[in-house]
């Protein structure tokens, strides 16, 4: 329904729009249709799916039978409450994935450090102009511990750790925990897994919502804001048309889309500097996801886990292999599968020869089996997704940061929700599913429904009147008084009042040095004054 379909009674079309059918823009139109049904909620969606960082397709596995696999968020943990809570509500059927066995590589950290605000840190600056793989190369010590740290860079965001802020890398770290948690397959973050795959979650959401409140191939390109009258009118056009225009107004909008797709939408008025600065600054992630049937899962019956956690790099010069890392995506039904992450520089090759690559990459390993087992080959390059932020998330680069601790904030009447602008679990669904919750929140109370609201999902927001904005130390220049110039000013002193004193009792060097210490002493310890001579 457009602006010219406005009904007499209403001044506007819907009273929230909601940009993006993600997790994070399907969980915030559940939560406010939750807390108040009356509401009249839209949802726009530029693909023709809903999910989005959600993929789920068929793969052929033995026998010819089909199974549904996850080429984009697929792994869970027990930890991540949220998208728990929606799993159950759906009765969807979770399952432990299989972790035994040794694998070829592991990155962990035994002792894990507790890190609390990064941004309060005096160092925080500084990581701010270092990227990660700097970082790494002048504190890792030896290749062993270089690769590691690298590799964890690399496998989490699908690129160089030499485009990633390492300022920006601690954050994500501490997002999730921490950094073995991370990247270790076996780690809080990757356990549990959904029969059948993880778009249904959203498919089911979408289906609560109802048809009518859903519309896909809506690009969104240009807010406009009327503040003296409460309204805010939406411009967005058809992807399967672009000519086709559509224009909807509504009172509240939750912008659900990835930080680095913000950036082509028109805001009148302006968005402020620092604002646009975050959405300009942000470079997507670019996992190559793939997933391999085979025959039977082989590995098993060598003691191996079916984890790979690879550098690439071997002892030839200019000689690199795609796999950054695997494990076993074998399915309850007992449909051997491993899946597995790319690197960004094999993105360029065709399909098929990057299948070649991955499977003589996968032989190194386990030998002629992963070529003498294979059925079949998926895969989703998230870099050409062309609405998406690439996947896991986006990356900040050097010198942005101060800018990116605004993601959570409002612009008038239009609120920020995405995996991206999580408190916690940055890049993961229980960050989107969180995000989308605090969005509709804000909305609430703009809206007026206060006994609706949650505050404590408002408490880290501008919502809470005890909201402190966080900042990085200031880099402002600070006088600090010399200590040379008062102890130079001392020794003079000293040595004037040595010199004095010694020509009035005529005494030796070592004595007219020694006495006024001895005097000192005497006096600290005792409470006393030296003997007169």
């Amino acid at each position: 329904m457009g602006s010219t379909d406005l009904l007499p009674d209403r001044l506007t079309d819907y009273d929230v729009i909601v940009v993006g059918a993600g997790i994070a823009g399907l969980t915030a139109a559940k939560e406010l249709l939750m807390a108040e049904p009356s509401l009249r909620v839209l949802v726009l969606e530029a693909t023709g799916r809903v999910g989005g960082r959600m993929l789920t397709v068929p793969i052929k596995t033995l026998g010819g039978r089909t199974l549904n696999v996850d080429l984009g968020a697929s792994l869970i943990t027990q930890s991540q409450t949220n998208i728990m809570k929606i799993i159950e509500r759906y009765q969807l059927k979770k399952f432990r994935r299989y972790t035994d066995g040794v694998p070829w590589g592991q990155i962990g950290a035994p002792e894990p450090r507790l890190m609390r605000n990064l941004f309060t840190w005096p160092e925080a600056k500084d990581l701010d102009k270092t990227t990660a793989a700097q970082w790494i190369q002048a504190n890792a010590i030896g290749r062993a511990a270089k690769d590691a740290v690298e590799l964890g860079a690399r496998s989490t965001y699908g690129i160089e750790p030499d485009r990633v802020s390492m300022l920006y890398h601690l954050a994500y770290v501490k997002s999730t925990g921490t950094f073995g948690g991370l990247i270790d397959v076996k780690g809080d973050a990757h356990t549990l897994r959904v029969e059948g795959g993880m778009q249904q979650i959203a498919q089911r959401m979408a289906e609560d919502l109802g048809n009518d409140r859903i519309l896909l191939h809506r690009a969104v390109e240009r807010f406009e804001i009327d503040e003296a009258n409460d309204t805010t009118t939406v411009h967005a056009y058809s992807t399967d048309n672009v000519t086709e225009k559509v224009v909807y107004t509504c009172s509240q909008v939750i912008c659900a889309i990835p930080m680095n797709q913000c950036r082509k939408l028109t805001f009148s008025p302006p968005l402020p500097t620092h604002k646009r600065q975050l959405f300009e600054s942000c470079i997507p992630s670019n996992y190559i996801m793939f997933i391999i049937t085979f025959e039977k899962p082989f590995w098993r019956d060598e003691g191996w886990s079916g984890e790979i956690a690879s550098t690439g790099r071997t002892t030839k010069e200019g000689e690199v292999h795609p796999i950054v890392f695997t494990y076993d995506y074998t399915a309850p039904s007992g449909e051997a599968a491993l899946a597995g992450y790319v690197m960004e520089r094999f993105a360029d090759l065709s399909t098929q020869d990057r299948c070649n690559a991955i499977v003589q990459d996968l032989m190194r390993f386990f030998g002629d089996r992963a070529m003498l087992n294979f059925i079949d080959y998926k895969e989703k390059i998230w870099g050409e997704e062309p609405f998406g932020g690439g996947s896991p998330s986006i990356t900040m680069p050097c010198g942005t940061m101060t800018s990116w601790l605004s993601r959570q904030e409002h612009f008038l009447s239009v609120h920020f929700a995405g995996s991206e602008t999580a408190s916690e679990w940055l890049g993961y669904m229980e960050g989107a599913v969180e995000s989308g919750i605090r969005a509709a929140h804000e909305v609430l109370y703009e809206l007026g429904h206060h006994d609706k609201i949650s505050y404590t999902v408002l408490e880290n927001t501008s919502y809470n009147s005890d909201y402190e904005e966080p900042k990085l130390p200031s880099d402002h220049y600070t006088t600090t008084p010399s200590f040379w110039k008062p102890a130079l000013f001392f020794v003079t002193v000293l040595c004037a009042g040595i010199f004095v004193y010694s020509k009035k009792y005529r005494l030796s060097y070592t004595a007219r040095a020694m006495r006024p210490l001895e005097r000192t002493l005497v006096k600290y310890s005792t409470g006393f004054d030296w003997p007169g001579t």
